[in-house]
């Protein structure tokens, strides 16, 4: 309401909650047992649809933009970071903190079917599933396309910030 106040405006989408029985089973596959957080990690996809829009710019709430970030509404579609990578090469995968998207049905529709294989291939590794890792999944040569590599800049950790400055 608050939002709608100062003229933003704002859709309420339907939630996601993962099924009790596969909640249970992602939960069992995981060494911690506090994982009630991912029961709504899935709701970002449901972004992926919005297509009364042109374009996505997504960013998670815990972004901080300091500068002018228009010009990330011309990347291609499926642009993202790798966030991390100047500290860790190794970290290649998309990172849905920071990303640019076309919206399409099918797209999300594609994405939802994706949640179980993805859950059950990270659950056999000893790994959680979120949002990022059906994208990736999803979209498994990513990381092979430099075009959609976002610079650095829009998606660094903040307790990475001095260490990001001095590379």
């Amino acid at each position: 309401e608050e939002l709608k106040w100062y003229g933003i405006e704002c859709i309420q989408l339907v939630s996601y909650a993962l099924k009790d029985s596969t909640f249970q089973e992602m939960k069992s596959s995981y060494s911690s047992s506090n994982v009630s957080h991912w029961a709504y990690t899935f709701d970002k996809l449901f972004l992926f649809g919005m297509e009364q829009y042109d374009k996505i710019v997504f960013l998670d709430s815990d972004m901080m933009v300091l500068n002018d970030i228009n010009e990330v509404f011309d990347k291609p579609n499926m642009s993202a970071v790798q966030a991390g990578r100047f500290k860790y090469p190794d970290w290649v995968r998309l990172n849905s903190g920071c990303m640019v998207f076309t919206p399409n049905k099918d797209i999300e529709k594609e994405l939802f079917e994706s949640i179980l294989p993805t859950i059950n291939e990270r659950a056999s590794q000893g790994l959680e599933c979120g949002d990022q890792d059906v994208i990736n999944y999803y979209l498994n040569n990513w990381s092979d396309c430099e075009e959609l590599h976002l610079p650095q800049s829009y998606n660094v950790f903040f307790s990475w910030l001095p260490e990001y400055v001095n590379v």
